[in-house]
């Protein structure tokens, strides 16, 4: 049955007190259009396959579900690689590792990040990360270099800004990374835009998904 409670705070989401105080120190108080849509199901575990245009707090979309996940289950950074988010470029990738240490702070897991460049060679040497966020092209690399890393616990994967993935001709290594991934877990993608590429993306790697576009839709 479909739930018809007015959700317009995070208060209304019944998340994690955790979750709640990271959200409120810094200043997330009511949800955007698209997070009103995508994050209840997501956090009923279904898989995701959002569009809203860029600045519309889909960022949030993916962290507050795989933050609840990994409460849920008492994870913490002994247990290793919870969840994983993979983003085009290795400035969102900092932007979304800044956010999420922000979040997480009232929190036992945490949080590294496998990019190119100083910054993200520097956070790479630490070890039992519960929430990686990667380039394509790196996490690729990683797993070439480092088979001992174990992507098999995996509870969550996110997109973030497949479209942007795709235009960088990175389906061939989506598709051999997802060959990696465990069976039983969930996929959140997010995009600005929604072309051909990303619903075949979607239908390859979704289960039974919820689609929650906010916005024009492009074919």
């Amino acid at each position: 049955m479909e739930n018809k409670m007015k959700i317009d705070t995070f208060l209304d989401l019944k998340l994690s007190e955790n979750t709640l105080k990271g959200l409120f120190k810094n200043n997330f108080l009511k949800l955007t259009s698209i997070q009103k849509i995508s994050i209840p199901p997501a956090l009923k575990n279904r898989d995701i396959l959002g569009t809203s245009k860029t600045g519309s707090g889909k960022t949030l979309c993916f962290l507050i579900p795989i933050f609840e996940k990994l409460w849920i289950k008492n994870w913490t950074f002994q247990d290793g690689m919870g969840s994983l988010i993979i983003c085009p470029v290795r400035e969102l990738g900092i932007q979304i590792f800044n956010l999420i240490k922000k979040l997480i702070a009232f929190h036992d897991f945490n949080a590294t990040i496998l990019i190119g460049g100083n910054v993200g060679n520097k956070i790479e040497q630490k070890n039992l990360e519960s929430i990686f966020i990667a380039t394509p092209g790196n996490l690729i690399k990683k797993v070439l270099i480092s088979p001992n890393l174990c992507l098999k616990n995996l509870k969550t994967i996110a997109f973030d800004e497949i479209d942007h993935i795709l235009n960088k001709g990175f389906q061939k290594g989506i598709s051999f990374i997802k060959n990696l991934f465990p069976r039983k877990k969930q996929t959140l993608i997010f995009s600005a835009t929604l072309n051909s590429n990303i619903k075949n993306l979607a239908i390859l790697n979704l289960k039974n998904p919820i689609y929650c576009f906010i916005g024009n839709r492009k074919d």
